[in-house]
């Protein structure tokens, strides 16, 4: 979970997936996890990270118990507007498993400030 994070530096995100029902979903049954990061008033994507493969890639481990840790690089965490304090981050998880007799999918969404370290204009 992340509430504030600074400008171009590194963080940590960590979570667990779940069923539409949250129960915990087990690594073997995940098919695919994917994440997006954007900036919540422009709908800018940041770093390139636009529907991206997550499952134990791209920064992102995902255990046996599905818990997953992001670590989120500096560029993660740009400011876009430097006439902004903060800027409001997304960072929007897709994911897919099987029940072991139907496909099924989730989303959750995670929102977090931006803080603007430089001078601001």
């Amino acid at each position: 979970m992340l509430d504030r994070v600074k400008e171009l530096t590194s963080t940590r995100f960590t979570g667990q997936l779940v069923t539409e029902t949250d129960i915990p979903i087990t690594l073997i049954l995940l098919s695919k996890l994917e994440k997006t990061l954007y900036d919540k008033d422009t709908g800018t994507i940041l770093n390139l990270r636009d529907g991206e493969d997550s499952k134990n890639a791209n920064d992102v481990t995902v255990d046996a118990l599905c818990k997953i840790q992001w670590e989120m690089k500096p560029d993660d965490n740009i400011i876009i507007d430097d006439k902004k304090l903060f800027e409001h981050h997304r960072i929007l998880w897709e994911w897919e498993w099987t029940d072991g007799i139907l496909t099924k999918q989730n989303k959750a969404y995670v929102d977090f400030e931006v803080e603007n370290l430089e001078k601001v204009i």
